[in-house]
């Protein structure tokens, strides 16, 4: 194909679909170009493109010719083909062979074809997670150089001794949503686990084989997901012999004992844990054990101060190296005055906390090095004073919680000193959008959709450097939008007054404008003001 040819093909792709989030087609002329999530009927042309090397299709079913054209690029090393209505591996597969990785997961009913996979030699990364599967391909036993290898939501009963070569193998997922209902899997872990000597990260979570075969798991691990694994009231006594684990989930363990002892097993080597949903209502103890861990989820535990025996426990929080603390979705009496001691966060997520009373804010001054704080629906009426210390604080997620009922000034002037670079106020029932937004300037993302907000929209003028609005649910666009000269993308989803409003021609000199997202907003065609060149979602919803 000559370089007339690439190019006009280029062309006809940008016309197919113009949105560039959802279609990407690297330049034909460069090297190692790439065609992603191409629409129905689209043939790669002929001869072959010689510098195609990635095809991705997503959520398009896919024909057999197309598989074909797709097929005469033997140079290419990476093929997704997700949820594309496959039933099979056609045997054209066989012909890449330099492919490195393949991905044909969410392809239900994928049973047939996998004897072409052997052939694939350049192959180490393979992904057939929710295809329907019911027992390891015999095919994988032929295919040693496997170094990644994806079976997630597949209820596999049987075959997983043909695992037992892939001695190279350093990534296994076999996540088995819903195998709780399913009486007929093994309640075991697979003993081949033993004899893949070089995996070091390996996903089994929602596995009903939690129940036994623990012994099994290879001691070289260092990342390990037993989420909603385990019936037991003690952690596995193996995980004691991982000297090089680092990461480790063991969420939605109900039983799991919380006195003296519960984390005993674990290594110190732990730089992050996952505890969340285990019925918690103190912090474990030997938490305090585990000096190296930087990121630590307890959410979604019921944390309780109602008697003696568990009074929290907080201060056995690991502070000195914790930069990530998941608090979310958990119960709480109050803030913990003990987070004053992890001064070394970067984020802290209480995202829908249920605090029982609106106290230990104070706490948060201490975290100075905090750029992430997500306070999400938890029941805050007014910004607590503590914010204006977090100095570093870049991401604030306030959305949910009833700001606009505030009787006072509704602590907004909390905020005036932060270098903000993205606030989330949706659905916070405000009618004004406070004086103190317009003074964060280094603002690039604002969320005030889902407000009555018909005021205040002068502090918008001085947002210069904002790429993103999401402003769904408005009544108007306000004029002030004009003064965005920065914005990319705008979102007024379910603004059904705008149907028939004017307000649209205060975007028409937005340079930079190039998303709107309109839907259900009952535009039926194009609202004139729009800028040329933005890409409007949305028109006939």
């Amino acid at each position: 194909m000559g370089p007339q040819a690439l190019a006009s093909f280029q062309r006809w792709l940008a016309a197919r679909r113009p949105a560039a989030a959802a279609l990407r087609c690297a330049p034909l002329l460069g090297e190692g170009c790439s065609i992603n999530d191409f629409e129905p009927g689209l043939e790669l042309p002929l001869p072959p493109i010689p510098t195609l090397v990635d095809v991705e299709l997503l959520r398009q079913s896919v024909e057999m010719h197309q598989l074909s054209r797709i097929f005469m690029h033997t140079q290419l090393t990476r093929l997704v083909l997700v949820d594309a209505g496959l039933r099979r591996l056609p045997p054209g597969l066989s012909a890449l062979s330099r492919l490195q990785q393949l991905n044909v997961s969410r392809n239900r009913g994928l049973t047939k074809g996998f004897g072409h996979l052997p052939r694939l030699v350049a192959l180490t990364c393979l992904d057939l997670s929710k295809t329907g599967l019911n027992a390891v391909p015999a095919a994988l036993a032929g295919m040693p150089q496997l170094l990644e290898l994806r079976l997630g939501g597949n209820l596999l009963r049987s075959g997983w001794e043909r695992l037992a070569g892939l001695g190279r193998l350093s990534l296994l997922e076999m996540p088995c949503w819903h195998s709780h209902e399913d009486r007929n899997l093994p309640d075991q872990l697979p003993a081949v686990l033993s004899r893949l000597t070089a995996l070091r990260r390996l996903d089994c979570a929602f596995n009903s084989a939690g129940r036994g075969g623990w012994q099994h798991l290879p001691t070289g691990l260092t990342s390990l997901d037993i989420y909603r694994t385990g019936w037991l009231q003690q952690l596995p006594p193996v995980l004691g012999r991982m000297p090089n684990l680092a990461s480790l989930e063991i969420g939605w363990w109900r039983q799991l004992a919380t006195g003296p002892g519960t984390l005993a097993c674990l290594p110190t080597t732990l730089t992050q844990l996952m505890l969340a949903d285990c019925n918690l209502r103190a912090v474990p103890p030997d938490l305090a054990r585990l000096t190296g861990l930087q990121s630590l989820s307890l959410g979604s535990n019921p944390f309780s101060r109602s008697n003696e025996v568990m009074a929290g426990g907080w201060e056995h929080l690991p502070g000195g190296r914790l930069t990530h603390l998941s608090l979310s979705t958990s119960k709480l009496p109050r803030l913990p005055a003990e987070l004053a001691r992890c001064t070394a966060l970067c984020s802290l997520d209480l995202g829908r906390c249920t605090l029982q009373r609106q106290e230990g804010w104070q706490a948060l001054a201490a975290l100075g090095r905090l750029t992430r704080l997500n306070l999400q629906a938890v029941g805050l009426a007014c910004l607590p004073s503590s914010l204006s210390c977090l100095s570093s604080l870049a991401d604030l997620d306030a959305s949910n919680n009833p700001l606009g009922r505030a009787s006072g000034a509704g602590g907004w002037d909390h905020l005036a000193a932060l270098p903000l670079t993205r606030l989330d106020l949706a659905a916070c029932e405000l009618e004004q959008l406070p004086a103190a937004v317009g003074t964060l300037t280094a603002l690039r993302s604002l969320d005030i959709a889902a407000n009555n907000i018909t005021a205040g929209f002068e502090a918008l003028a001085s947002l210069q450097q904002v790429t993103s609005l999401w402003l769904a649910g408005c009544l108007a666009l306000p004029p002030e939008l004009s003064h965005l000269s920065a914005l990319k993308e705008l979102d007024v989803n379910l603004s059904t007054a705008l149907a028939h409003s004017d307000s649209w021609r205060h975007l028409k000199h937005l340079p930079s404008l190039r998303f709107v997202f309109a839907v259900l907003c009952g535009l039926q065609d194009r609202p004139e003001g729009l800028p040329p060149g933005a890409i409007l979602f949305g028109i006939g919803t």
